[in-house]
């Protein structure tokens, strides 16, 4: 997010000197098709019971193909794919609402959050399609909405990196008591590292 918030305008006249006009927007390219996946692994980690991991594999497939090929072939054809990135960008933002929803049904942790912030990206997002299509003049949103997206996030992913730990400490007891040198393995432990 943060190599394209410098790779657009007002910040992007600053690098045209070091790497050239075609390499900025050969990069801004290649770098916005590789922010779907970062947006649909975000809530695919956060709801695996409602968003499908196919799907992940196959979007980050399509998106990293297409921003290699994008860097590599040049900004002409980068613009080219772009058309067909932001229908599928759309495509994947109504899913992840659709899927967002049916967590906030089944009442899952964060899910209310969750809504707030795939609401904020949606939009922002729209409104850069219509921007790069002509059909409004502003500047770019997306990074800054994806960013504040994570910090609304940021709440319910910080609870499930806690319950990851528990459950690591959990097999770290079971692993401990189930070996016969268990005394030593786990005398080894860090301090921290909360034994009951």
């Amino acid at each position: 997010m943060g190599v394209r918030t410098v790779l657009t305008a007002p910040l992007a006249g600053y690098f045209v000197p070091f790497f050239g006009q075609d390499w900025v927007w050969r990069l801004d390219n290649g770098v916005t098709f590789l922010m779907l996946p970062a947006f649909y692994w975000f809530f695919a980690l956060s709801f695996p019971r409602q968003v499908h991991f196919r799907i992940g594999t196959f979007v980050s497939a399509v998106c990293v193909l297409t921003a290699g090929f994008t860097i590599a072939a040049g900004s002409a054809v980068g613009e080219a794919a772009l058309k067909g990135f932001e229908v599928l960008a759309l495509l994947v933002m109504a899913y992840l609402l659709v899927s967002v929803v049916r967590a906030l049904v089944a009442r899952e942790t964060g899910s209310w959050l969750a809504l707030v912030g795939g609401l904020l990206s949606v939009t922002a997002t729209t409104h850069d399609i219509l921007i790069d299509n002509l059909l409004i003049t502003g500047i770019n949103l997306i990074p800054l909405a994806l960013w504040d997206s994570f910090c609304v996030c940021q709440e319910h992913w910080h609870r499930g990196f806690k319950s990851h730990i528990a459950v690591l400490r959990m097999r770290r007891r079971r692993y401990c008591a189930s070996t016969s040198i268990s005394n030593l393995r786990c005398m080894s432990e860090p301090k921290n590292f909360v034994r009951r």
